[in-house]
């Protein structure tokens, strides 16, 4: 009787350690990707309040909204300190929306069995991680600084890279005319969005897997040799105009700073160049033509009879 009480202690007292689990609430520099529209896949990752962990997990379903159960890939989907990082074995994670944002929870699981509640909160209001917030970016850019990559067969879009030592220019403009090629493409105005449909820019969903996803703008540093990117404008919304004589890029990035670029096709006038006024962002300034509501477990932002999801995409 005494060795059968012993085990039933023994037992009882590991299932105790295995019942604690860690919470961790990831507010801080917090970012995401919504790619459910062509890779069935989202992403969210940050930091805590006091920088004591770093957290991110990287799923794969249909919609952002809702709960998946399904990794989307095993290093993506992590918990890190000071001590280094642990991967996840199993998460379910699920997403709702917010006023000024989404909230994801995930219920982790690691390969020694310790368990992770984790809650992201992302605000849009605060920007995205590694964007730059208290400054704009203007720059201009000649024909011959421009490298083009043409996907038409399967995306129908034109890549612009333009680089003038100082500050770089990434740009994806997708077009109907899949005969078209830099810098001939289809003259008119290309709104920013993540829509990826014919006369579009693509907005840019921040940082994805260690590289900076277009469209965006940045500063550069120079060293051995090697050419850096400094600091990162992520094109969140705005238009780019493609006229007979230059490209102009009228734009705003997640905290609402200014990007203005040109790219000079010549070195004729342009009656179409003019300055926008600041303002020009609606998807986030709080002009009285913009609304922002909860329809269905999303945000729609309506501006001037439009409605956009809170990646700016026309709905």
């Amino acid at each position: 009787m005494k060795h059968i009480s012993l085990l039933f202690l023994l037992l009882c007292s590991t299932l105790l350690v295995r019942a604690e689990v860690i919470n961790i609430t990831i507010d801080t520099e917090v970012d995401y990707a919504d790619r459910t529209y062509d890779m069935n896949a989202y992403m969210f990752a940050g930091y805590n309040s006091e920088f004591t962990y770093a957290a991110g997990v990287y799923m794969q379903a249909n919609s952002m909204l809702g709960t998946s159960t399904k990794m989307s890939e095993r290093s993506m989907n992590y918990v890190g300190t000071v001590d280094g990082y642990v991967y996840f074995t199993s998460v379910s994670c699920t997403v709702t929306a917010t006023e000024v944002g989404y909230t994801a929870v995930a219920d982790c699981e690691d390969a020694d069995g310790n368990e992770y509640h984790i809650t992201f909160i992302y605000d849009e209001t605060k920007g995205m991680a590694f964007d730059t917030p208290d400054r704009p970016f203007a720059s201009e850019y000649q024909l011959e600084d421009c490298i083009i990559s043409n996907n038409f067969e399967y995306m129908g879009y034109v890549g612009i890279y333009a680089d003038n030592v100082e500050t770089a220019l990434n740009l994806v403009v997708y077009v109907a005319d899949t005969t078209a090629s830099f810098p001939h493409i289809p003259q008119g105005r290309y709104e920013v969005n993540e829509s990826m449909e014919s006369g579009s820019v693509l907005a840019s969903s921040g940082v994805t897997e260690n590289a900076v996803y277009p469209s965006y703008a940045c500063t550069q540093i120079v060293e051995d040799g090697h050419t850096y990117s400094f600091e990162n404008w992520y094109i969140r919304s705005g238009y780019l105009l493609v006229t007979s004589h230059r490209y102009i890029l009228h734009a705003y990035n997640s905290y609402g700073q200014k990007i203005t670029a040109r790219i000079y096709l010549d070195n004729e006038p342009d009656p179409d160049d003019i300055e926008e006024p600041d303002g020009l962002n609606t998807l986030t300034s709080s002009s009285d033509s913009a609304t922002k509501q909860l329809q269905d477990g999303r945000i729609v932002i309506t501006v001037d009879g439009r409605s956009y999801d809170i990646l700016g995409r026309k709905l």
